[in-house]
């Protein structure tokens, strides 16, 4: 479910979340050009702090913490694929106007980079939804057991990612 978009802002006093919880935003002029997360802010330094700056700065950011934060997850299916005699899990990041995520067969898990803003369970889910898929490509009854079995609660936790606040862009 994407539900209907409330504009981001790129100024300081704007929040933004990650890994589900929300941050305000601190901009600076200076240089170098940066983000840190510190404490309950995101501290971006931009050389002019022009709204787009600030938001590619921020933008780079999300996306390099989405790589590390997904790839973690995805290492400790490894051992579970490798047991099944399915290709390891290779991470790609890709912005996708309708899901989270997609597998295929050879192994590529592709997540959408926005999901690293959803709580961390929310991540997992997704994460666990699409290594499954390299077991069972279709939606059907060995899919779902599998599921099931690897991630007992996915159905709640599933229904609290489509009810967040974090959306598809």
């Amino acid at each position: 479910m994407n539900k209907a978009r409330v504009p981001l802002r790129f100024e300081s006093g704007a929040t933004h979340r990650y890994l589900g919880r929300q941050y305000r935003l601190k901009v600076s002029t200076g240089s170098p050009t940066g983000v840190k997360l510190v404490g309950s802010y995101f501290y971006v330094t931009a050389r002019k702090g022009t709204e787009g700056e600030v938001r590619d700065l921020l933008g780079a950011w999300f996306r390099s913490k989405a790589a590390e934060q997904f790839a973690v997850r995805l290492k400790a299916w490894a051992p579970w694929c490798r047991e099944h005699d399915l290709p390891e899990p290779r991470l790609r990041l890709l912005r996708m106007p309708k899901r989270w995520g997609s597998a295929h067969r050879d192994g590529r898990i592709y997540l959408h980079p926005d999901l690293v803003k959803a709580p961390s369970i929310c991540i997992d889910y997704v994460v666990a939804h699409e290594v499954c898929h390299l077991m069972h490509p279709r939606h059907d009854k060995p899919f779902f057991r599998l599921l099931d079995q690897k991630f007992p609660d996915w159905q709640a936790v599933k229904r609290r990612l489509e009810l967040s606040d974090v959306v598809l862009s």
